[in-house]
């Protein structure tokens, strides 16, 4: 079996009615386990873990999946000596009768269903008052997992529709709708065959669900829902087709579709779609029921008349791309934050097609010229090209000695007059040396030079005669510039604050810019170009970059969340301080630009990838080969921590939130949440194994301690506002972690006991790294440009000194500090800003040592060390992402 499906939406009425033997059932299955009133609402939590015995019969193996409210299983049937899938009911509390029912139905509707494409119920029960359903063991995996390696072949695509449809065609004629079709509940076999699963929100028909008449029930999951579903005006066969026609979407072209438009009769395919699949998404993508297939017979005759030679490889990644665009521009829109809808019309095209990564992408102001940095030839290089042409040309080839990657800043412009690029450039922390500067390099060929030292950001004003930029000091203090004349000071951020990304408003009125502190809590401002005190125009906390006005009152820009989610396109309307993000999570998009007449855009659409790995610690630099990937249950995953027998990671599925507990190969689920984000990542206590973690909530952050299975939970610090990551003492009887106060994050020391919260440090402070003696705790301190200083603190409050002034550059994963356990020994991630290495640092010798040497195309983003000090596991970070330009239609 493969992972359930996610929390589906409550049925709001029985299927069963009253006095059926049907009925007579579930009412003794609420009266077995669910709720009685004047009792408690807990119950004893029960540890399902391999090798127990369930209802004397059915031998745990090992748990292959879970998700909403269930847990699955591989077990062995010790009666009729065979393997099967159980799937239990997950809870913490006792259940209400719609759970149960959704439980029951699902066993109900399974068990009535007898075909090859759909998967086979044995049993149901009651054990130790959790429900369970006996199914077959599939081998395999779900076609949710295999779309995440990319779309498929139209050959292979209509095989699996035709399957899923032969499947429904089965359950449709049996009086069962599924109603939470979706790629997470079909299942593919090693063997090719296709098994159709959870037919938990399944109507069942009682003579009543007949085509044109409402089912009994309306859930499922948003986006593969029917407009009628949604609605909730009504459901039957048809609405199972419109589901088979987003599977169908999703196969050839690798994502979902573009959400149904409120003026709209039907979703179109994309173009370059063939005839067939046009034609058959045309019918089961109609708003209208009648416009739809009448069965899943009738789409099954028409695709059997399609040619099984038929493929869809040739369809590129930017067509992919550019779709993946416009559905989140669509998306956003629907929600019309503005007045008018800006990009309502808009055409989307894939601008690169190289292997890896190109970002930064920047627009001339005739919109005519395209300029991006791209690792194509093996170092990153400004590339330009004339749109239009298809031709690029490498206009630095190497020449530039500093890195021109800074994610935190607008890295890229075109000059006014589009002839030349300027570009950031800045040096590496480890030869402990600072210059940071612009450089120039001609549109049509010649040597780059430098620009302007000791200037990280530029942008010029509509008539190209005044310019605005700031330095790296501490607040980033922001400069305009007249053709002819000397600076003029307009803004300083309160240190230890960033300003970055400034930008002129169309009328040159205003500079837009981003205020905050970098990769953590960052928020859209604007000040008068003449001067005065600055307006902030969003609320996010969390990253935001990018700002590009597209006129007076409409901005947009980039912004992610708390936990590091994103970032997503946004749009401001600056009269009404309204804001609504773009994108559904599909798609992290990492930069923007704008041509002057707000006609076309440039955007990076970034697709990186995060995984797990390991490696173990010797004495000379560990090299990319010698790292194993960690096979994980999930598709994805971050924060990596090391317990003694288990690694702690956390996850999620864009909807949920998860904290997971992987012991060998297999995963528990220690704590999940569709409201509330993990930020910074967890700590787990020396010795003990306990675990905390910091969330936020309905914009309120919580420390949260519980114990390494998951019991005895605590929260703590409520009321305050957490920051990163919380850090044990060695001894377990207190914890480490920053809370904003007087507007900067400062460390504060927790006691377990008392829950008494006292100051440790009064400056800037983030990330503590607790000394394995318990002496003292290192921390990073207030930026300073692209760099921040590592500082150290006695337990009791007082500074501590270091054996010397050491800093390191921002990026992913760089304030996370760790001590190799028993050792004054510290591991971080050193190097330039485009690419980093775990060093050591011995804080008895003062000596300096690399671990590793992966090559510049592996990012860390995150790590941890063994409590044996011999391991070391890290999140890696795959880059790639491709520059896509954007027409929008005449306003």
């Amino acid at each position: 079996m493969p992972s359930d499906r996610q929390t589906a939406d409550t049925p709001e009425e029985s299927p069963l009615p009253p006095g059926s033997t049907e009925s007579s059932a579930f009412e003794s299955l609420i009266r077995r386990v669910a709720h009685v009133p004047g009792t408690s609402d807990l119950v004893p939590a029960i540890e399902l873990s391999p090798g127990l015995l369930v209802a004397d019969r059915f031998e745990l193996v090992r748990e292959i999946g879970r998700g909403g409210f269930a847990r699955v299983f591989e077990a062995q049937d010790r009666v009729l000596l065979r393997p099967v899938a159980i799937k239990f009911l997950k809870r913490r509390r006792r259940l209400n009768d719609s759970e149960l029912e959704l439980f029951y139905r699902e066993a109900r509707a399974t068990a009535r269903l007898n075909h090859p494409s759909i998967v086979t119920a044995h049993d149901w029960g009651v054990w130790n008052e959790t429900p369970f359903l006996v199914l077959e063991l599939l081998d395999g995996e779900s076609l949710q997992n295999a779309l995440e390696r990319g779309p498929f072949d139209e050959s292979r695509s209509w095989e699996i529709v035709a399957q899923i449809a032969a499947a429904l065609g089965n359950a449709h004629g049996q009086g069962v709708l599924h109603l939470d079709l979706k790629t997470q509940n079909v299942f593919l076999l090693r063997d090719g065959r296709v098994k159709v699963l959870d037919f938990g929100l399944a109507g069942l028909d009682w003579g009543e669900n007949v085509p044109g008449s409402p089912a009994r029930v309306a859930g499922g999951t948003p986006s593969s829902m029917a407009p009628e579903q949604r609605e909730r005006t009504g459901t039957d066969a048809r609405t199972d087709l419109w589901a088979l026609g987003v599977i169908l979407h999703q196969l050839v072209f690798g994502r979902l579709p573009e959400k149904l438009s409120p003026d709209a009769t039907r979703i179109s395919a994309p173009p370059g779609a063939s005839a067939t699949v046009a034609r058959v998404l045309s019918r089961t993508l109609s708003r209208d029921p009648a416009d739809r297939y009448p069965t899943a017979a009738a789409l099954l005759e028409d695709i059997g008349r399609t040619p099984s030679t038929r493929s869809r490889r040739w369809i590129a990644p930017s067509a992919l791309l550019l779709a993946l665009l416009a559905l989140a521009i669509w998306s956003f829109l629907r929600g019309d934050v503005a007045a008018r809808n800006p990009l309502s019309g808009a055409r989307f095209r894939t601008l690169t097609a190289f292997e890896g990564t190109e970002h930064s992408a920047a627009l001339s102001r005739d919109g005519n010229l395209a300029a991006f940095v791209s690792r194509h030839e093996g170092q990153d290089d400004v590339w330009v090209t004339r749109i239009g042409t298809g031709q690029f040309e490498n206009r630095t080839r190497g020449r530039v000695p500093e890195p021109l990657s800074n994610s935190e800043i607008r890295t890229l412009q075109l000059a006014p007059d589009g002839s030349a690029v300027v570009f950031w450039a800045g040096v590496s922390d480890v030869s402990h040396a600072r210059s940071i500067g612009l450089w120039k390099a001609p549109v049509l060929g010649g040597e780059p030079q430098p620009f302007l030292d000791g200037v990280a950001e530029i942008a010029w004003s509509s008539d190209g005669r005044q310019r605005v930029f700031h330095t790296p000091g501490p607040g980033d203090p922001m400069f305009i510039q007249a053709e002819a004349g000397p600076p003029r000071p307009l803004y300083t951020a309160p240190p230890p604050q960033h300003a970055h990304y400034q930008v002129w408003s169309p009328d040159d009125r205003w500079i837009y810019f981003v205020r905050g502190y970098p990769s953590e809590a960052m928020d859209l401002w604007r000040i008068r170009s003449g001067g005065g005190e600055p307006e902030r125009l969003t609320f996010h906390e969390a990253r935001v970059s990018h700002p590009i006005p597209l006129d007076r009152s409409t901005v947009l820009y980039l912004a992610g969340t708390v936990d590091g989610s994103g970032p997503w396109i946004h749009i401001l309307d600056v009269e009404r301080r309204t804001t609504r993000r773009v994108s559904d999570g599909i798609q992290r998009y990492t930069s923007l630009s704008v041509s002057s007449d707000g006609r076309r855009l440039l955007a990076t659409a970034d697709h990186s990838r995060r995984s797990l790995w390991r490696l173990e610690l010797s004495d000379s630099p560990v090299e990319a080969s010698v790292a194993r990937r960690i096979t994980l249950p999930t598709a994805q995953a971050r924060r990596p921590r090391l317990g003694s027998d288990f690694l702690l990671y956390v996850s999620s599925d864009g909807e949920t939130e998860h904290l997971w507990k992987l012991v060998e190969k297999t995963a528990t689920e220690l704590w999940s949440s569709n409201e509330a984000r993990v930020i910074g990542g967890p700590a787990i206590a020396p010795g003990t194994g306990r675990i905390a973690f910091s969330i936020q909530e309905s914009g309120q952050t919580r420390l949260v301690v519980m114990n390494a299975d998951g019991r005895g939970r605590r929260e703590l610090a409520q009321g305050r506002e957490l920051r990163g990551q919380p850090e044990w003492s060695p001894d377990g009887t207190a914890i480490v972690t920053a809370m904003v106060e007087a507007e900067k994050p400062r460390l504060f020391k927790i006691s377990l006991e008392s829950g008494a919260t006292v100051p440790l440090v009064d400056e800037y402070s983030l990330d503590p790294a607790w000394a394995p003696n318990g002496g003292f705790v290192v921390y990073s301190g207030t930026d300073v440009g692209t760099t921040f200083p590592l500082r150290a603190v006695t337990a009791s409050g007082e500074a501590h000194a270091l054996p010397q002034r050491l800093t390191l550059s921002r990026g992913p994963g760089t304030r996370r500090l760790r001590f190799i356990p028993g050792q004054d020994v510290l591991l971080a991630l050193r190097g330039d800003i485009g690419h980093r290495d775990l060093w050591t640092w011995d804080l008895a010798t003062n000596a300096l040592r690399r671990v590793t040497k992966l090559g510049r195309e592996i990012v860390i983003g995150d790590f941890d060390v063994s409590p044996d000090g011999r391991e070391i596991v890290f999140e890696r970070i795959e880059e790639n992402s491709d520059i896509v330009l954007i027409d929008l239609s005449p306003r």
